[in-house]
């Protein structure tokens, strides 16, 4: 699925493959706090909002010292309103980046047992929008713990192509 509207350049105004430094710089004015569990390529911070919703965590993946993935978490929201929440976000991000491709294997079950399953990792529900760069972002439920969570993933496609060669390499 293409973006029809904005392209998908990056995450929190950070262009990907904007260096270690400036991503910190970047997210430090935003009130987010490095995480003593961030290292090298990996950068983990608190204390962030994205659209006025509060970031459990922010995940940010390096090559090269590039940025080249944000993995956002949110838990902030009633189990019961699960549903609800990833749907007006995905609207949210569609008003942005166009219409995205949803998936889900949920069948005709009720909505408690939607959230019952997805708590357990048995069922999936993601959406994904892809400009014409082949960046993405992938919206999508992540159980943890029996506990469920909403991820929002930023990608740079050739970036994480790069990071991918250079694993491949270090077999």
């Amino acid at each position: 699925a293409f973006a029809q509207k904005k392209s998908i350049d990056g995450f929190m105004d950070i262009p990907f493959g904007s260096d270690s430094a400036t991503v910190k710089s970047i997210i430090a004015a935003k009130g987010g706090v490095k995480d003593n569990t961030s290292y090298k390529d990996h950068l983990v911070f608190t204390g962030l909002s994205l659209s006025n919703r509060k970031v459990l965590i922010l995940s940010v993946k390096f090559v090269d010292n590039k940025a080249y993935e944000a993995i956002f978490g949110f838990n902030e929201f009633a189990e019961s309103d699960a549903l609800n929440y990833y749907d007006i976000f995905s609207k949210d991000i569609a008003a942005v980046y166009g219409k995205g491709d949803m998936s889900n294997n949920f069948g005709n079950s009720s909505n408690s047992l939607r959230i019952k399953r997805l708590k357990s990792g048995n069922v999936f529900c993601k959406t994904l929008w892809q400009s014409k760069n082949k960046n993405t972002i992938l919206l999508q439920f992540a159980p943890i713990d029996q506990s469920i969570y909403i991820e929002l993933t930023y990608q740079s496609d050739d970036l994480w192509d790069l990071n991918a060669s250079k694993r491949r390499s270090d077999l």
